[in-house]
C-alpha cells in the first residue's frame, strides 16, 4: 500500500514540473497526450501493486497480426 502511494506522489511531482510548460504554451494536444498515457501509466501501476494481474496482450496481439497479415 505504502509503496502505491509512494508511486503517486512520484507521478504527482512529474506532473507538476511538465504539465505547466505545456499549459502555459497552449499545447492543448500534447498535453491530453501526456494526461492520456499518465492515466494509464499509474493505473498499471495501481493495479500491479495491489497485487491485480494484468494479462499479457501478446495472445490478441499474435491473433491480429495473423489475422491482418495471414500468416
Amino acid at each position: 500500500m505504502a509503496q502505491a502511494f509512494g508511486f503517486v506522489f512520484l507521478y504527482i511531482v512529474i506532473a507538476i514540473f511538465e504539465l505547466p510548460p505545456l499549459y502555459g504554451n497552449k499545447r492543448w494536444k500534447e498535453m491530453g497526450i501526456y494526461l492520456t498515457v499518465w492515466s494509464i501509466g499509474i493505473t498499471l501501476i495501481m493495479l500491479i501493486s495491489f497485487g491485480i494481474a494484468i494479462p499479457s496482450p501478446a495472445e490478441p496481439l499474435e491473433r491480429f497480426i495473423v489475422m491482418i497479415f495471414g500468416l
